[in-house]
């Protein structure tokens, strides 16, 4: 999560994160989170709706999308990093 707000942070003008909650929860216990932990000085943007399916299961998945809504990359964020 902190890689992804600080990438939504450094590349506010050029770059959309979008995170989705997949354990569950409501949108009510999404905002909670990112107010108990401090996620909301971003422009990220959060749903609990999977815009896609990811290829791999597990989390934190990755999906990069290009200007025009393609899909660019996908991934385990741990793998996408190195």
């Amino acid at each position: 999560m902190p890689t992804a707000l600080q990438l939504q942070r450094e590349f506010a003008n050029d770059l959309q994160v979008l995170l989705v909650d997949v354990q569950g929860d409501d949108i009510e216990g999404v905002e909670r989170t990112k107010l108990e932990q401090g996620w909301m000085e971003t422009g990220a943007m959060w749903t609990t709706v999977r815009p896609i399916r990811p290829v791999e299961s597990g989390i934190p998945y990755a999906v990069m999308l290009d200007a025009d809504g393609r899909v660019v990359l996908t991934g385990y964020v741990s793998r996408i990093k190195k």
